[in-house]
């Protein structure tokens, strides 16, 4: 900043130098030529040109190139330094202040290092801009006035009574922060780092969820990471899941997560596709499990952190709760051009639940996946994605998609372990 404050120094003093100086030329008035205020560069000197200067009118004859006094008024040399005195000590000092703080902005911001941080371009509430959140640029938690995990739990509790729509998004943003890491390079996991990752595809209609929890943030003195982990295992039990405790101590990224993984989980299958084309829905290759996963494709993703079938059903469970985005009311015109316009098209679909009840944590996840696949469901009554789909079509997957319709407290206690390790990645 010091260099920043001498280069303004330098400008104003070149602008009270130029000011004097133009207040010493008494003839300014009479020997310089007339230019076109429209086009400063172009200079006029055609006879018959007419000017003001504060007030008074000059009129050049039709012979010469020097302006003469009107024959109205006796322009003297006062009256010449007086108006360039108008013009140049008042005028440019004042423009230099109105522009200075535009114009060092951006100089500052130039000096900076390059920052490595994403953020998305757009912005769905006014407190977000293109250089993150503010309140999350330091990642610094607030001292003093925090009240640690229990505050923040009542926060959520009495947020998601108001809105239980809430707590499927809370958990959605728990599960993004920590499922986020590549193994290989050993970067990611639970550590905030969703903050900088909102502007991604895979993280659509997070920002809600980030709006809310803010101001719990703020006041309950935790790190994002643990707000966060705090926050999704709060919406568990504020709808009416098992209690699930969580170890504090995470630390906040200053950088996004990898999107990709540096070295893809699977090979394809081309084997199973008609016309030489290849399968490659076994193949893991983002840090985030895509909606079109197969059952291998889930067992290399979450087999990297050691999940065991049961556990990766378990946390499939997790949809008993939250909606997702469908194509349904899409238009066709969107919908031809849907990997570019993503962004602009997901918000005319409409919004549908998973389950009947999607606002309860039970087991009735299961239960309907059940009637899926004996194809005796009432249409309307549940909604998948082809990654739910599979696990009740796998038979391995389906055992414990069995176990957990007919055993509700086997599924509480599973997904209380499956989450507690999901929310230690990288952690």
């Amino acid at each position: 900043m010091p260099r920043f404050k001498a280069a303004w120094l330098l400008l104003f003093g070149c602008t009270v130098l130029e000011a004097y100086r133009s207040s010493m030329s008494l003839n300014w008035c009479a020997e310089q030529p007339v230019c076109d205020y429209r086009r400063p560069h172009v200079r006029i000197e055609q006879p018959g040109f007419r000017r003001r200067i504060r007030g008074r009118m000059t009129l050049a004859d039709d012979g010469g190139d020097k302006p003469q006094p009107s024959p109205l008024q006796e322009v003297s040399s006062r009256a010449c330094r007086d108006s360039s005195m108008d013009r140049r000590t008042l005028l440019l000092p004042a423009l230099f202040f109105a522009c200075s703080s535009s114009l060092l902005r951006p100089l500052e911001a130039l000096a900076q290092p390059p920052r490595t941080v994403m953020w998305p371009p757009f912005a769905p509430t006014s407190g977000y801009s293109r250089d993150g959140p503010p309140w999350g640029r330091k990642f610094r938690a607030p001292t003093g006035t925090g009240t640690g995990e229990q505050g923040v739990r009542r926060a959520v509790s009495d947020l998601v009574s108001k809105d239980y729509k809430t707590a499927g998004a809370l958990l959605r943003l728990a599960f993004h922060d920590a499922i986020s890491r590549d193994t290989e390079s050993g970067e990611g996991g639970a550590n905030g780092s969703i903050l900088w990752e909102l502007g991604r595809q895979e993280n659509y209609g997070l920002y809600g969820a980030v709006d809310v929890l803010e101001p719990i943030h703020s006041m309950g003195g935790l790190s994002w990471a643990d707000t966060i982990a705090v926050a999704g295992s709060q919406a568990v039990t504020s709808s009416g899941g098992p209690y699930i405790q969580v170890q504090l101590g995470r630390e906040d990224a200053k950088v996004p997560d990898p999107q990709n993984l540096t070295r893809p989980v699977g090979k394809c299958d081309e084997a199973l596709v008609a016309g030489g084309g290849r399968d490659c829905r076994g193949v893991a290759e983002k840090t985030i499990p895509g909606a079109g996963l197969n059952s291998d494709g889930l067992r290399n993703f979450f087999g990297r952190f050691g999940f065991s079938d049961e556990e990766v059903v378990a946390l499939m469970g997790g949809h008993t709760i939250g909606r997702f985005s469908s194509l349904l009311g899409v238009p066709k015109e969107c919908l031809r051009n849907l990997g570019d316009r993503w962004l602009e098209c997901l918000p005319l679909g409409e919004r549908l639940p998973f389950t009947k009840d999607p606002d309860s944590f039970t087991n009735s996840y299961y239960k309907y996946l059940l009637l899926w696949y004996d194809r005796s469901i009432t249409p309307g009554d549940a909604h998948f994605l082809p990654s739910d789909v599979v696990i009740v079509v796998d038979d391995a997957f389906r055992r414990h998609v069995q176990a957990f319709a007919d055993d509700e407290k086997l599924f509480f206690r599973t997904f209380e372990k499956a989450y507690t390790r999901l929310v230690s990645i990288g952690a």
